[in-house]
């Protein structure tokens, strides 16, 4: 509990965020005066849409709530400042936030061949694809998603180039239960134009790149792993880009093969 030493609020903090537990985006009050300002951050992340809302009595908001911002290359973000409605009265609020990888934007399809997310050298096959019965079923968040099954440690190579901007290997948990859904290492890459690649269930520790950094297609970028949601090692691929701090639009996309074929990825096929 937090007490405003001017304003008399006090702040109660609920997080109802579907990824809070890895403590990628956090949430803290910088208060000056009378007035709140609620701030999101990262370490991991730099680009990340929140949703807040605030409820309380005798306060005001500078935006009406609940709102959505887009962290847009930024570690920290304000999203909203509370006020007193009258400064002389006793006040309160709490808020409650749910926050996504990636940031807003109309694109609804892509035209894009993405490359094969490993060495040339290399073949897997895919194991569930989109709409897969397992965890990429209508609804799931992940429809359009692609599972490549491959053994712990492989190099993942980036499907398209961009700029990284999430990263995150601390952790070792995974297995097929969703207790594990916040549990699975990624990376995530800006391809700047409005659409994002996230590679999933890497290994602990198991990233060659760092936030910021600039990426080729067919580049190194990490090591496959089998943590979060997962039955066994494989490396979770899908193109993306949030709608608010909750949900996400995922896009189908077709894969160029080493024979140059352009192909949409087929479960129970290898390329």
């Amino acid at each position: 509990m937090y007490k405003a030493a001017i304003a008399a609020i006090l702040v109660l903090f609920l997080t109802t965020s579907a990824f809070a537990d890895d403590n990628s985006v956090t949430i803290s009050v910088e208060s000056a005066g009378s007035a709140n300002t609620i701030v999101a951050q990262s370490s991991n992340l730099s680009r990340f849409t929140v949703t807040l809302n605030v409820t309380g009595a005798n306060i005001k908001t500078s935006q009406p709530v609940p709102i959505s911002v887009d962290s847009a290359g930024q570690h920290n973000v304000a999203i909203v400042v509370v006020q007193p409605l009258n400064p002389k009265a006793p006040s309160h609020f709490t808020w409650s936030y749910h926050w996504m990888p990636g940031g807003y934007s109309t694109i609804r399809s892509t035209n894009y061949f993405y490359s094969l997310p490993y060495a040339a050298d290399k073949q897997f096959k895919v194991e569930q694809g989109f709409l897969g019965s397992f965890s990429h079923y209508q609804g799931s968040g992940s429809e359009y998603a692609v599972d490549w099954s491959m053994p712990v440690g492989t190099v993942v190579c980036a499907c398209r180039g961009g700029v990284v901007v999430g990263v995150r290997v601390d952790s070792a948990a995974g297995g097929p239960n969703r207790k594990y859904i916040t549990c699975a290492n990624y990376i995530i890459i800006d391809h700047l134009d409005g659409t994002f690649g996230e590679y999933l269930h890497l290994s602990r520790r198991g990233s060659y790149v760092t936030l910021g950094q600039k990426v080729a297609t067919g580049q190194p970028i990490g090591l496959s792993g089998n943590t979060g949601f997962s039955s066994n090692p494989h490396l979770h691929f899908s193109v993306f880009h949030t709608l608010d701090g909750s949900k996400r639009l995922e896009l189908p996309f077709k894969i160029q093969t080493r024979s140059r074929e352009v192909v949409t990825p087929i479960e129970g096929d290898a390329y």
